[in-house]
């Protein structure tokens, strides 16, 4: 059984972050939870335009151990390439934890937007 711990509302250009008009090669969200939560997979819907907002280079989760902010490890990852308006699925390693933090790394033609980020136990 899966269950939903947290997410961005997809509802189109309405319900988004992004990094518009940024000047840093990468910026990152967080998600905070009032409680350790147990997370093995995510999915990360990301949002553009082709214009000034664009599917990132890449991305990296990290979650906070108590004391530092550590990678997560990836099992797997589906599309391999950041892909806007659809489902981007990372399995990892599960961990216990208060906090997450996805970093955009930005496409050289713009930054990043997200719309919707799901974090599920299995």
């Amino acid at each position: 059984m899966r269950s939903m711990m947290a997410k961005f509302p997809y509802g189109g250009p309405r319900n988004r972050w992004t990094a518009y008009k940024t000047e840093h090669a990468n910026d990152w969200v967080q998600l905070d939870f009032p409680n350790p939560v147990n997370v093995g997979r995510m999915e990360i819907c990301l949002w553009g335009d082709n214009g000034g907002v664009h599917a990132p280079k890449s991305f990296q989760i990290q979650y906070w151990d108590g004391v530092q902010w550590a990678n997560v490890h990836e099992r797997s990852r589906n599309p391999q390439q950041p892909t806007l308006f659809m489902s981007n699925e990372v399995t990892i390693d599960p961990v216990q934890t208060i906090r997450l933090r996805l970093t955009f790394i930005h496409d050289p033609r713009g930054p990043s937007g997200l719309t919707e980020w799901m974090v599920w136990k299995k």
